[in-house]
């Protein structure tokens, strides 16, 4: 087949590989495409409008991952942070850089058998996300969400 004899055991590049594929067979419309080889998990969660919510990461080695950069596509214009949610540690806040009209974001590095999630927090709401984008708070600094419960809200405090 197209990806050799056996799928059972899938090296970064391999996984890379059908990313590109899944991408080419979509008309380039894949929500998410890695740029880093890496042997992962990767589940995108696209709202009815169209727009990506969130992207779940997994890390399916037993070793460390190098930063792993992703293409995301259905990010509205003017997102230019994003906040990556580790299974194990502190929300940390992304720069989201654009390539043409894919936003690209870089994950910082994850232990094997971990992962976790990029959102945008509020994205859908203005198409910016708000909080992350302060002079006071750049890029990677850790943070915290704040539930805003009449509203279902959350918004980023890098105050701890």
């Amino acid at each position: 087949g197209v990806f050799g004899t056996s799928m059972r055991v899938a090296s970064g590049d391999r996984v890379l590989q059908m990313h590109k594929v899944a991408d080419w067979a979509s008309h380039g419309k894949s929500p998410v495409l890695l740029d880093t080889p890496t042997r992962s998990f990767v589940q995108p969660r696209v709202r009815n409008d169209g727009t990506l919510a969130s992207v779940v990461f997994v890390n399916a080695s037993i070793g460390e991952t190098w930063p792993v950069k992703m293409r995301l596509r259905g990010v509205p214009p003017g997102v230019d942070k994003a906040v990556w949610s580790s299974f194990d540690a502190e929300d940390v806040v992304l720069d989201v850089t654009r390539e043409g009209d894919d936003a690209v974001v870089t994950l910082p590095r994850v232990p094997g058998w971990n992962g976790g999630y990029v959102f945008f927090p509020e994205s859908h709401r203005n198409g910016r996300a708000r909080g992350a984008g302060r002079e006071d708070s750049p890029a990677r600094q850790p943070c915290r969400l704040k539930p805003n419960l009449s509203t279902n809200d959350y918004r980023l405090s890098t105050t701890h």
